[in-house]
C-alpha cells in the first residue's frame, strides 16, 4: 500500500525512485513505521500456505476455460 508499507512508483521514474529512497534515508521514523507495516503485511497473508490457497482458488476458477 503506497505510503503505508512501501512506495509504489511508476516504471522508468528514476527521479521519483531516488526521491523515495532519499525520503526513507532522511526519516528514520518513517522507515521504522513502514518496515513494521511491511512485516505485518507479510505475516498476515503471504505465507507459503497463503500462496498455495490463492493458487488453488485461482486454478479452481479456471476449470472449464479454454
Amino acid at each position: 500500500k503506497d505510503g503505508v508499507n512501501g512506495f509504489v512508483v511508476p516504471i522508468r521514474s528514476p527521479q521519483l525512485i531516488a526521491d523515495r529512497l532519499r525520503q526513507l534515508h532522511e526519516d528514520p521514523q518513517l522507515r521504522l513505521r513502514m518496515g513494521a507495516a511491511a512485516a505485518d503485511s507479510v505475516r498476515s497473508g503471504y505465507t507459503w500456505r497463503d500462496y498455495g490457497n490463492r493458487l488453488a482458488a485461482f486454478l479452481r476458477g479456471q476449470e472449464g476455460s479454454p
